[in-house]
């Protein structure tokens, strides 16, 4: 009996683990083109070159078919979307928000729960207006993701907002 509970805590170590759902890359900041509010898992390459595209204010054409394309556009960062996946947050339009950064990654049940926290701006007299957003770079286990943000009540105290909730990545 202790032998099948050995062989079973084995197998479910070499199995899914949310706590894996930590960025090996990140990129953020307050300068987005992408001005109103955007949460998405990106899991495929042309997805990723499409959204890098509208993020760095790559003007589209559109062909007499239909087509959407975006010359001059540059290459958007490498990933390797067979292990890894994209965690995009843009705020929109916000006052003195710089960008979001990553706090950390814990496990609830068999979800992993992404917290991001806000990097605010010196304060100042008038209020300068930013697009922030994170680019997470993660790698791609079977587990549902789900991101919070910091927030601030209106009694001043702080929570963590759920702003987004994804299902498991399909394979390839």
């Amino acid at each position: 009996m202790v032998l099948c509970f050995a062989v079973a805590a084995m197998a479910a170590a070499d199995g899914p683990d949310p706590l894996k759902i930590k960025p090996n890359q990140t990129m953020a900041g307050g300068d987005s083109h992408i001005h109103a509010p955007l949460v998405r898992q990106i899991t495929s390459q042309s997805n990723w070159a499409e959204l890098w595209n509208i993020h760095k204010g790559v003007q589209a054409l559109v062909n007499d078919k239909g087509d959407i394309t975006y010359p001059n556009a540059p290459k958007p960062p490498e990933v390797d979307f067979t292990k890894n996946q994209v965690l995009v947050v843009f705020g929109g339009k916000l006052p003195n928000v710089l960008a979001y950064e990553y706090a950390k990654t814990y496990a609830r049940d068999d979800v992993a729960v992404v917290q991001l926290t806000q990097k605010f701006a010196p304060a100042t007299a008038d209020e300068t207006i930013y697009y922030p957003f994170i680019l997470l770079v993660v790698p791609k286990e079977s587990v549902k993701i789900e991101i919070q943000l910091d927030s601030i009540a209106k009694d001043g105290t702080h929570f963590w907002m759920k702003i987004a909730s994804y299902p498991v990545p399909k394979a390839g």
